[in-house]
């Protein structure tokens, strides 16, 4: 039987909006250490207040018996979010369907989820912009997929961080 143990948590680089409150309550129950609120490149989207997901983690962290809650700071342009990434050594998955690659589950398999960042685009999908940003990133992205169907940036958010956290998680028998 296989049982399950407290990880660190991944990262998750995103531009929640204000229908995202619930979303970040999930992510911070599955563990995430930390959101870093991307700056869309069009500010056509009604940006989520930081002092109200502020609440949520807290709340979604009292509630599911956390140490604390997840880190959230305050917005960031792509390029200072993937510095923040690199700094920290972390693998950076960016959730891409339209650039395709494997499945999340089976490229973040092995990895602890302490070393994970993922990155949920925003909700019009990851522009030209944001590409050349990430195609000059070091060390190099690595697009994935959650498989053949298209989710919301809260959907897909909230399933990323349950297949990382899971997978991290989960140790044989002792």
């Amino acid at each position: 039987m296989t049982k399950l143990r407290e990880t660190g948590g991944s990262w998750l680089l995103w531009t929640p909006t204000a229908d995202s409150v619930p979303a970040l309550r999930y992510v911070a129950e599955w563990g995430v250490e930390r959101i870093i609120c991307v700056t869309p490149s069009a500010d056509t989207v009604p940006l989520l207040d930081l002092a109200t997901a502020r609440d949520a983690l807290e709340e979604a962290g009292q509630r599911s018996s956390r140490d604390g809650s997840p880190e959230i700071g305050q917005w960031v342009s792509l390029s200072m979010a993937l510095g923040a990434v690199r700094e920290a050594d972390r693998t950076l998955f960016v959730l891409d369907e339209l650039h395709g690659g494997p499945v999340l589950a089976d490229a973040c398999r092995g990895l602890p989820s302490g070393r994970i960042a993922l990155l949920v685009g925003p909700r019009a999908g990851i522009g030209s912009r944001e590409r050349a940003v990430l195609g000059a990133a070091k060390p190099a992205v690595r697009h994935v997929t959650l498989g053949p169907r298209l989710f919301s940036p809260e959907a897909a958010a909230c399933a990323a961080v349950a297949v990382v956290q899971h997978l991290a998680g989960l140790e044989p028998d002792a």
